[in-house]
């Protein structure tokens, strides 16, 4: 693979990782009006145990998009070093590229599910709104 392939194929699979991160906020946008439906009605704790779970699950999958994000430009980083180690002249803005990332060829790529900080705050300040709907009071609600 020259460096060209490689970045078009780190591009591809960016564009695919935030088709499938858009999936995800899809997921976790039906938990807020799930959220607000139960809320509103006045649901039973079951039911209301239900959409915690739901939207656990779609914001944990929102960070697994995120972690394989950053494993997928992991990947790239060290193709692109182990590239220019086997001799192959690469062009200044990736050989900057190379530098800035600190990747080396015999590095080895890890998912880490909370490595993108921004993800994770980002999602759990959606986990704690959507679970503040879920068991606060509501209008259905009689104390």
């Amino acid at each position: 693979m020259n460096e060209f392939e490689i970045i078009s194929l780190e591009y591809s699979f960016l564009i695919n990782n935030s088709i499938f991160q858009i999936g995800a906020w899809v997921g976790i946008l039906i938990s807020f009006f799930a959220a607000l439906k139960v809320n509103r009605s006045g649901a039973s704790k079951i039911a209301k145990a239900a959409i915690s779970i739901f939207s656990v699950l779609w914001v944990w999958l929102s960070l697994g998009v995120a972690a394989f994000r950053n494993f997928g430009v992991q990947s790239a980083h060290i193709r692109i070093a182990e590239l220019k180690d086997s001799g192959v002249k690469i062009t200044k803005s990736t050989a900057q590229l190379l530098k800035d990332s600190g990747m080396k060829s015999t590095d080895v790529a890890q998912i880490n599910l909370f490595g993108d900080v921004q993800s994770v705050i980002f999602n759990l300040l959606l986990l704690t709104c959507i679970i503040t709907i879920t068991w606060a009071p509501g209008e259905g609600n009689k104390i």
